[in-house]
């Protein structure tokens, strides 16, 4: 079924989305929190955030704010690509504890499964990667137990200043999983050395 808008409903819903649009703008300008524009307002997280997707903020948006900006994108919206698949390969992304801010990572090939977390923006301008669950898909063998270093993934180079949504949002459908990678591919020969040598 179609549905026809005069020209002058179109003209209200374009007045009102600028209204709202410069309201969040503003409110953001005083410091007021996305949660918090969302609870005074009663506009949606998706709303909020396609209607200042964007605006360009006029300076670099702290890492620490880009990090909760994400998580939030996540956690409320779909502009974030949460499930990536590419060839055999698929990766899953979920928020494990948004208070804590850490996003788990669910990684499966052929060959293996891996889980860890590896939240952008995490510890300043880094991106800490924790490997914690590993397995062999082919022999069964798995490990839950061995503690890897956690590895680093730094983030302050001009690349990853962000001043608008889209540009946080377009780091993380594109940029995040050619960072994490070769990061699970770390980790996968980590865990392949602790397991050959309990087999020696």
């Amino acid at each position: 079924m179609k549905v026809i808008i005069s020209e002058s409903q179109y003209k209200n819903i374009f007045e009102s989305s600028e209204k709202n649009r410069k309201l969040i703008v503003n409110m953001i300008n005083k410091d007021i929190a996305i949660n918090e524009i969302h609870e005074l307002t009663g506009i949606e997280y998706q709303t909020i955030y396609e209607l200042i997707y964007d605006h360009d903020f006029g300076e670099d948006i702290r890492c620490d704010v880009v990090g909760s900006v994400i998580m939030n994108i996540i956690e409320n919206t779909d502009l974030i690509n949460t499930k990536i698949k590419y060839h055999r390969t698929t990766i899953e992304l979920d928020v494990r504890d948004y208070d804590l801010l850490i996003l788990d990572f669910y990684y499966k090939d052929p060959n293996y499964a891996v889980e860890g977390s590896a939240t952008p923006f995490m510890d300043g301008c880094l991106m800490p990667i924790d490997v914690f669950y590993f397995e062999d898909l082919y022999s069964g063998e798995y490990d839950n137990e061995s503690n890897p270093p956690t590895l680093y993934v730094k983030l302050d180079s001009p690349k990853y200043k962000f001043r608008t949504i889209k540009q946080m949002v377009d780091f993380m459908n594109n940029d995040y999983i050619d960072l994490l990678l070769p990061q699970i591919d770390a980790g996968i020969d980590y865990y392949r050395d602790i397991i050959n040598s309990r087999e020696q």
